[in-house]
């Protein structure tokens, strides 16, 4: 067990034994630890590795989709407050995007 798992299954015993209503969360490296963290009561469990290939198989699959995600969700990290949203007008580029892909 690699000292940064150790630590996280401490993290998150004594965050349970705090407050039993949390939810809490964890990221770890290796699918091994995912049973160990849900017997202590971790919800979510982030393994960076399995995100990154699920990406990967996505995009080898769907590049577009991805592309516009990717847009649309940079675009409203950098929406001002106050201002709407323009997933509309994504929607539409993607549209247009995927038909002219389709076409060729």
């Amino acid at each position: 067990m690699r000292r940064v798992f150790a630590e996280t299954i401490l993290i998150a015993m004594t965050a349970n034994e705090l407050n039993p209503k949390l939810k809490i969360s964890a990221r770890i490296d290796e699918e091994s630890g995912v049973s160990k963290l849900r017997r202590i009561g971790v919800e979510n469990i982030v393994l960076p590795s399995q995100i990154g290939g699920r990406r990967l198989v996505a995009y080898l699959k769907q590049p577009a989709i991805v592309d516009f995600l990717d847009l649309v969700i940079n675009r409203l990290k950098k929406r001002k407050p106050g201002r709407s949203n323009r997933v509309y007008l994504y929607y539409r580029v993607f549209r247009l995007q995927v038909q002219g892909n389709l076409t060729t």
